[in-house]
């Protein structure tokens, strides 16, 4: 059976979905209340403030990250560099 068009189009639509990491979370946070370690995994916690009438100012956790060293100085050299490119543009618009 020899590929058709629409067979190669799902593969590589398939196959990029995968690398997308279609099915990973977006966390959105506003906060690291917590850091740690803990035999070599390093430990942070992501929390976001939300507004609500019975407690002002509270903030929710958002995600708990377990990382190697590795992960953890992968991520940090990530952000900065994110940080760096976000101060070149003043304008505000996304750099994507």
């Amino acid at each position: 059976m020899s590929d058709t068009p629409d067979t190669v189009i799902r593969s590589i639509s398939d196959n990029l979905r995968r690398i997308e990491g279609v099915g990973a979370p977006i966390i959105f946070a506003d906060n690291v209340p917590f850091i740690g370690h803990v035999g070599g995994v390093i430990k942070a916690t992501l929390s976001a403030g939300v507004s609500s009438v019975d407690a002002p100012g509270a903030e929710v956790p958002t995600a708990h990250l377990r990382l190697t060293r590795h992960a953890a100085e992968a991520l940090i050299k990530g952000l900065q560099d994110i940080i760096v490119l976000a101060d070149r543009n003043n304008s505000g618009a996304p750099i994507n």
